[in-house]
């Protein structure tokens, strides 16, 4: 896994890809299972991997990526490359939730698990399209047709 130009250290690499639909039960307090549709959530990916102790620089660069934040004090938005998270559609995302480091003695290693969450998600986007081609009513009413525009042209001209 890539985000921006830096692969994500260590090995043991494992990725999952969640999607949330999120609805409504309209059945108060009977037996219906009909509910309404109240969209789709962004996707979270779920990301675990083994850095050993001895990469314990590797491991600090990680948490410095992690908590990287542009310059409005926002996280840092990533493009991904991940064949689980690209097949999913996803091609942008930020950190969310938590890093949880443990130690595994054993093998003189952490496990590392952390969370990304899909940023502008396709139902977002198509949500910021349809509501950029809505006016308001009174929108359409300032614009008016042609032809009032084309009449107000003229009585400016001839005043």
């Amino acid at each position: 896994m890539v985000l921006n130009d830096t692969k994500i250290p260590g090995y043991g690499l494992t990725v999952s890809v969640a999607t949330e639909f999120s609805s409504e039960s309209l059945s108060g307090e009977t037996s219906s299972t009909s509910s309404v549709h109240k969209g789709i959530k962004p996707k979270i990916i779920t990301v675990s991997f083994i850095i050993k102790y001895i990469e314990a620089d590797s491991l600090t660069s990680f948490y410095r990526l992690a908590e990287s934040v542009n310059d409005n004090g926002e996280l840092t938005v990533y493009n991904i490359t991940s064949s689980s998270a690209n097949a999913a559609n996803i091609r942008q995302v930020i950190f969310s939730g938590r890093i949880d480091q443990r130690e595994m003695q054993d093998i003189k290693a952490w496990r590392i698990s952390f969370s990304l969450q899909e940023y502008l998600s396709t139902a977002e986007k198509t949500e910021l399209r349809q509501e950029s081609t809505k006016s308001s009513p009174l929108q359409q009413f300032q614009a008016g047709t042609q032809f009032e525009k084309l009449l107000n042209t003229v009585v400016e001209q001839t005043a």
